[in-house]
């Protein structure tokens, strides 16, 4: 399906390949990725979304959403369910099944501090982090970011 452009706290349907390489699960995502990005390129980047959420309140990258809130109906999730800010995918635009719902803007904050809990990604001045491409360009500039990639993408 082609998309006019998503947004950043769309959540979709997607499939998602399995760790293993050997299959698919259309499975539910959230958007991440800036919508200049969005707007401009073909692919986005996305945050999985689980219904197993044992662990969500106890990583620091997890966000547990709660669908019986007003913020969590929003979502168009199904069941309670957990956003995995450590399981990224870059994906096609044109690969997303559908919008569900969206994140609200409270909703999208408590998601931005998950996000930067790999604070490996990215040294700022400021002490934040976050990868680029959730960043606004221009903002980014101003302020000097310099980007350091993780430490096991040095082995690709």
């Amino acid at each position: 399906m082609s998309f006019a452009q998503v947004t950043r706290g769309d959540v979709v349907l997607l499939p998602i390949a399995f760790v293993s390489g050997k299959g698919t699960k259309v499975r539910p995502v959230v958007v991440v990725q800036n919508d200049d990005l969005n707007a401009r390129l073909k692919s986005t980047i996305v945050a999985v979304i689980t219904s197993t959420n044992t662990r969500a309140h106890q990583e620091p990258t997890q966000l547990f959403i709660d669908i019986s809130t007003a913020d969590g109906g929003k979502t168009g999730l199904l069941h309670a369910s957990t956003v995995k800010c450590e399981h990224l995918d870059t994906v096609d635009q044109g690969d997303l099944v559908r919008v569900m719902g969206r994140f609200s803007d409270a909703l999208l904050q408590q998601l931005d501090v998950c996000l930067k809990q790999p604070s490996d990604w990215i040294s700022h001045d400021d002490g934040s982090a976050l990868p680029p491409a959730f960043l606004d360009p221009s903002a980014a500039a101003a302020q000097n970011r310099s980007v350091c990639l993780p430490r096991a993408w040095a082995l690709l």
